[in-house]
């Protein structure tokens, strides 16, 4: 045993158990009791300390490169991965935790070789989440208008049913009002008394109301902040076999399995950091569309009452061409003129308005005829 041991560096329990050894574990601990010869004892091995010294020596070469080492590769067969896992976490006992991590019982990869791994998706998620955004800025801006046109519509159908009611009341109480006018002094009395009453409830309950009404007015003005992130939550970057497909393209020398843990691993982080990406990149493009949308409708406005000035002060002048049988021909081309020429682009220009109002396909107003 003791020869076998030294040349192999371990032992198989169950090859001392063959030698008529029950307790294999504590056979060694017994034989081999001084600190430097002393074995780890493993699941179905026990190793010893000059090969737990090459595999520590691997750990921390693949820690020092930012890379990757296959302990399955530098041990003899008869280690199970369960012995394989037991041997890598002990090498880790005496480091930080967050400096590798273990990956099928049998890969111990530096955590800089991870995070390294996942900077192989940034640019394809900058990508996604400049799409989502773009996407989402169209579709909340169809959504507000949608809801404007309906909330209009209802909004007049609703003011017109209250003037109706309110006609009805009028018409309902002005009789009750005129049979009861004639009441003489005491009545004229109550009801001055209560006018004063209803006055000075008024002047109290003012104060009140318009606080409320203030408080309403920030509750309205108050930013909502549920829905949204809410949605960022849910969004998802790629499937585990997307990103393990994307792993086992780029990287060289990864193993199957090992690549599949690996990508079951930054899947959820990857996610995670897609989502902030996309919240981030969508209110840029929200503020940046309102703040290119507000100067666009002030461009707009300002070539629209240019214009509008251009047609009036040249229909004036148009009309003060005397009317007689030698200028009539000369005021009906110039009026065809001006209506080919900017009442036309006026015109265009409101249609090409109303058209991304509505979010209508339409082509530009200098195409529009």
């Amino acid at each position: 045993v003791d020869s076998y041991f030294k040349q192999n560096g371990f032992v198989e329990f169950d090859t001392l158990a063959r030698l008529e050894i029950s307790d294999g574990a504590k056979f060694l601990q017994r034989f081999y009791s001084s600190e430097t010869e002393r074995p780890l004892m493993l699941s179905t091995v026990a190793v010893s300390p000059s090969l737990v010294t090459q595999i520590d020596a691997a750990v921390e070469d693949a820690i020092n490169s930012n890379s990757w080492v296959d302990v399955a590769t530098l041990l003899p067969t008869p280690f199970t991965p369960a012995d394989c896992q037991a041997l890598l976490e002990h090498c880790l006992r005496k480091r930080r935790r967050d400096v590798a991590h273990i990956f099928s019982e049998q890969y111990l990869a530096s955590d800089q070789f991870v995070q390294n791994c996942g900077q192989l998706f940034k640019d394809t998620m900058q990508h996604e989440a400049e799409k989502y955004a773009a996407m989402k800025v169209t579709s909340d801006a169809a959504s507000r208008s949608l809801a404007a046109s309906i909330g209009g519509g209802d909004a007049a159908a609703t003011n017109r049913q209250d003037r109706k009611e309110e006609r009805k009341r009028k018409a309902q109480t002005a009789p009750k009002s005129a049979a009861g006018g004639s009441g003489g002094a005491n009545s004229r009395e109550v009801k001055g008394q209560k006018s004063r009453d209803k006055k000075a409830t008024g002047s109290k309950k003012r104060g009140g109301r318009a606080a409320s009404a203030a408080d309403d007015d920030m509750d309205d003005n108050a930013p909502s902040t549920g829905g949204g992130d809410n949605e960022f939550k849910q969004l998802e970057f790629l499937t585990v076999e997307k990103i393990g497909e994307t792993l086992g393209s780029r990287v060289e020398g990864l193993e199957e399995d090992f690549v599949e843990e690996l990508a079951t691993y930054l899947h959820r982080p990857l996610t995670r950091s897609y989502q902030e990406v996309a919240r981030s990149v969508f209110l840029s493009s929200s503020s940046s569309a309102g703040a290119s949308r507000r100067q666009h409708n002030a461009d707009t406005m300002s070539r629209l009452q240019s214009l509008w000035t251009n047609i009036s002060l040249f229909d004036r002048g148009i009309l003060c061409i005397a009317e007689d049988e030698d200028c009539s021909d000369l005021q009906r081309k110039l009026a065809g003129h001006l209506l080919r020429t900017l009442c036309t682009e006026l015109v265009n220009i409101v249609c090409a308005l109303l058209a991304e109002e509505h979010l209508m396909v339409s082509t530009s107003a200098d195409d529009m005829t």
